[in-house]
């Protein structure tokens, strides 16, 4: 199936493709995938998603009163600001990023293969 884009839209595609040494069909397909799997799971999967997403705000509020202790022990480790901008923006993809939050449902909805990985 053909599909129509604009050079933008292309470009940014063979872009991407480049940097994941993946063709452009692998970058659209992977999208694709990622969006598939967050319709289906609010449409057919909404009262399990919405309990997921409570305890992981839960979660995450519990976490937060550690961040400034985890960015120090980073610092003692690795004095470079790098690292620590790295974590910080793990921080903020945690409580923002919808396409995280999906594959992190993923992984919720399947706690016996977790439990078995311990």
């Amino acid at each position: 199936m053909l599909i129509e884009v604009n050079d933008s839209f292309g470009n940014e595609v063979k872009r991407l493709a480049e940097a994941a040494n993946i063709t452009p069909g692998e970058v659209i397909e992977s999208c694709f995938k990622n969006s598939h799997f967050l319709k289906e799971d609010l449409l057919y999967g909404k009262n399990h998603f919405s309990d997921f997403i409570e305890e992981y705000l839960s979660t995450l509020s519990s976490l937060d009163s550690f961040k400034s202790e985890v960015l120090l022990a980073i610092k003692e480790k690795d004095e470079s600001d790098a690292i620590q901008q790295v974590f910080k923006e793990l921080f903020r993809l945690a409580h923002e990023d919808i396409t995280l939050l999906n594959k992190l449902f993923q992984v919720y909805k399947q706690p016996d293969d977790i439990i078995s990985l311990l």
